[in-house]
C-alpha cells in the first residue's frame, strides 16, 4: 500500500513529488524520460530544447543560481512582415519600422477588436511568442506581454536542469514507460492498474494524484466523475517544435524572428555558446500549424529552411541534424478560471488530487511556471490530507 501514486511525471508531477513528506509514493509516467514537454535533447555536445523554450526561473524552482551556467544573448529581435525583416532591439523598435496605418498599431493597445485582419495577425504572432491560442482569449495585462522582448538567455545545459533537479528531490520510486488503464475506488484506498514491459500490474494507495498530460488521459478508465467531464470539455491542438543544428551562421544576427500569418510564428536563434554551431528552433503553436500536424518530419523541416532562408540578408544554410517534435496543447477555456480547482477540491475528501498547467486559476495557466506551481500547491495539500 502506497501512500501516494502520482500519474504523470512531467514538471506539476515532479513538484508535487519533490514536496511530500512521505516517501512511500509512487510515481508512474507514460514516456520513457520524465519532464514532460521541459525536453531538453543534445546533438554533438549542443543542448537544444524541443519543448519549452524560453528558460526557466532559478528562484520559483528553488534552484540556486550561482550553479547554473547559462548563456547570454543580445543579439536584436525582428518581425518578418509583407516579405521583409525588420530588426531591433525591442519589439516596439521592429513594430515602428513597419509599413503599416499607424491608427491600427493605436489599436493594438486600445481597442484590438477593431484592427484590421493584418494587424490581428500581427499582434495574435506576437502574443505566441509565449502563449499559445489567440490573444481574445487572455486578459488585457496578458495581451501588453505581448509587445515585450522576452529574455533568451537560456541554460548551458538546458531546462533539463528543472526536471533533473525535482527527480533528485523525489524520494519515492518511479517507472516510465508505463500505460496506466484503470483506477478503481475501494472502501478507502484506490487501486491503480497499468501495464509496464508488457505485464499487468496493479498496486493500492490512500491518494492518487493525476498529473498526466490530458490529451493521453482518455483511455484512463475510473477517474472521478466531476473530474472526467471536465477533462472532456478541455480543447486541444497540437503543436510543434522544430530543432534544426547547423555549421553555418546567418549574416543577419537575430535572436528570435516573429512570423505573422506564417505556420512558423518563432524562429529562435538558439545561441550555443561554442562558437562552432548554431540552433535554429522553430515554434509552430496555433491554429494556422493545425496542417502541418500530418506532414512528414522532411517536410516540416524543408518548410522551415525555405523560410528563414527566403529572409532579406539571411542565406540558406545546411543541415546537420534536425529533430521534430509534436505535442497537444490545451486551449484557454472560455467560463470561469476557478472552476478546474473547484472541481478538484471537490475530490479530495475521497483522496483525489490534480495538477497541471492548465489547471491553475487567471491567465498564468500555460508553461513550466504555472506547472511548477500547480505541483507545489497540490504536494502542500497532499501534505495536509495525512
Amino acid at each position: 500500500m502506497y501512500d501516494v501514486v502520482i500519474i504523470g511525471g512531467g514538471v506539476a508531477g515532479l513538484a508535487a513529488g519533490s514536496v511530500l513528506i512521505t516517501s512511500n509514493t509512487l510515481l508512474l509516467e507514460r514516456e520513457k524520460e520524465l519532464g514532460g514537454r521541459v525536453c531538453t535533447h543534445e546533438f554533438d555536445g549542443v543542448a537544444y530544447e524541443l519543448g519549452a523554450v524560453l528558460p526557466f526561473s532559478p528562484q520559483l524552482a528553488q534552484l540556486e543560481n550561482h550553479s547554473l551556467r547559462m548563456v547570454s544573448d543580445t543579439k536584436p529581435v525582428g518581425i518578418f512582415f509583407r516579405g521583409q525583416l525588420h530588426m531591433g532591439a525591442s519589439i516596439a523598435t521592429c513594430l515602428q519600422k513597419l509599413p503599416n496605418d499607424k491608427e491600427n498599431f493605436r489599436l493594438f493597445k486600445s481597442s484590438p477588436e477593431k484592427m484590421n485582419s493584418e494587424n490581428r495577425n500581427l499582434l495574435n504572432a506576437l502574443h505566441r511568442v509565449i502563449r499559445p491560442g489567440d490573444f481574445e482569449e487572455y486578459e488585457n495585462t496578458e495581451i501588453k506581454k505581448a509587445f515585450q522582448r522576452h529574455p533568451t538567455n537560456h541554460f548551458v545545459r538546458g531546462n533539463r536542469l528543472l526536471t533533473e533537479n525535482l527527480s533528485e528531490q523525489f524520494l519515492g520510486e518511479i517507472r516510465t514507460e508505463v500505460t496506466v488503464k484503470n483506477l478503481e475506488r475501494n472502501d478507502d484506498c484506490w487501486q491503480v492498474n497499468y501495464e509496464f514491459d508488457g505485464q499487468d500490474h496493479s498496486v493500492s494507495t490512500r491518494t492518487i494524484l493525476f498529473a498526466a498530460d490530458p490529451a493521453g488521459s482518455g483511455s484512463i478508465q475510473g477517474l472521478p466523475g466531476l473530474f472526467r467531464e471536465y477533462l472532456d470539455r478541455l480543447r486541444l491542438f497540437t503543436y510543434v517544435v522544430v530543432a534544426i543544428v547547423t555549421e553555418q551562421f546567418v549574416e543577419t544576427p537575430f535572436s528570435y524572428l516573429v512570423c505573422p500569418g506564417k505556420s512558423i510564428n518563432t524562429i529562435y536563434n538558439y545561441e550555443t555558446g561554442s562558437g562552432q554551431r548554431s540552433v535554429f528552433i522553430y515554434y509552430l503553436a496555433h491554429s494556422e500549424a493545425m496542417n502541418l500536424q500530418f506532414q512528414s518530419d522532411e517536410s516540416i523541416v524543408s518548410e522551415c529552411v525555405e523560410l528563414l532562408g527566403s529572409m532579406p540578408g539571411i542565406k540558406p544554410f545546411g543541415t546537420s541534424h534536425y529533430e521534430v517534435k509534436r505535442w497537444p496543447m490545451v486551449e484557454a477555456l472560455d467560463g470561469d478560471d476557478s472552476e478546474p480547482m473547484r472541481v478538484i477540491s471537490s475530490q479530495h475528501e475521497h483522496g483525489f488530487f490534480a495538477c497541471g498547467d492548465y489547471l491553475g486559476p487567471g491567465p498564468e495557466k500555460y508553461g513550466m511556471h504555472a506547472a511548477l506551481a500547480s505541483g507545489y500547491l497540490a504536494g502542500e495539500q497532499i501534505n495536509k490530507s495525512f
